[in-house]
């Protein structure tokens, strides 16, 4: 048998194993385990492709890579909310950042978690993130509750911060009980930390954006009861040429929409 024939064979038995580790029931805990080893790998194969034929291997292979990882991850979360244990959204929040570290650290970037419990039955946000790369990086957004008597995914949205950190923020109910929340990252490996930050609203069926900033260099978010707090640099100049400048731009959360008060810049030009 020749060698390419070899590693054709072994690609394929490596491919049935796995297939093996992920069906069946299996535990939360191996769940989120095998996505840690799987994650671990990932980036140890990037490190040791070295050559330009073994990057284009490892690209090739990496969409599927990280489809499984996604898919144990939704797995173990839905295991741990099912489990006979209570899980709160600390534990479950913690047990996904250590399934998607690259090492033994969990990384606050890697996934973020809420819980809403002002419904009859509790609803879960979980949003987090999986790459090997600043510029190959996939997130995906879930909504989680009670139906038919388990948790099951509500609602998903594939990649809503694509190449960015991942974290979420609870705002206020509306009057009609639907679920509101900020969903925002910073640009992996960007030495401007440019942020990207939206407003979701789930009604019980349907997860929308209903508003968004995007690429604010060193910026942050936070909220305040009704207010959402975004601060960022207006001016990238180098530091020996002038002093970096920050604006905070204050939002109101009014009834379904999100409305801008009155910008700094804006308040400053109107007052002179």
């Amino acid at each position: 048998m020749g060698e390419e024939m070899k590693r054709n064979a072994l690609r394929a038995v490596g491919a049935v194993l796995f297939l093996l580790a992920i069906t069946g029931p299996i535990r939360s805990e191996d769940d989120l385990a095998i996505a840690h080893s799987l994650t671990t790998k990932l980036w140890q194969q990037r490190v040791g492709a070295t050559t330009k034929e073994a990057r284009d291997a490892l690209q090739a292979e990496m969409g599927g890579i990280v489809t499984r990882i996604q898919l144990l991850a939704s797995r173990g979360v839905l295991a741990l909310l099912n489990s006979a244990n209570p899980t709160s959204s600390e534990q479950l929040q913690e047990a996904l950042r250590v399934a998607l570290s690259s090492t033994d650290e969990p990384q606050s970037g890697d996934a973020s978690v809420l819980k809403f419990t002002e419904l009859p039955n509790p609803v879960y946000v979980v949003a987090y993130a999986v790459g090997y790369c600043a510029v190959c990086s996939r997130s995906r957004l879930e909504v989680i509750g009670i139906q038919r008597g388990s948790y099951q995914d509500l609602a998903v949205i594939e990649d809503p911060l694509p190449n960015r950190s991942v974290d979420v923020l609870p705002l206020d109910l509306s009057k009609g009980r639907i679920i509101r929340f900020l969903a925002d990252g910073v640009n992996w490996g960007d030495p401007h930390g440019r942020l990207t930050v939206s407003a979701y609203a789930f009604d019980g069926e349907r997860l929308n954006s209903f508003w968004s900033r995007a690429d604010l260099p060193h910026g942050t978010v936070r909220v305040e009861g009704d207010r959402i707090l975004l601060s960022y640099l207006i001016s990238l100049a180098p530091p020996w040429r002038e002093s970096p400048k920050e604006e905070t731009d204050v939002y109101r959360l009014t009834g379904d929409a999100i409305k801008l008060q009155i910008a700094p810049r804006k308040a400053a030009t109107e007052h002179q």
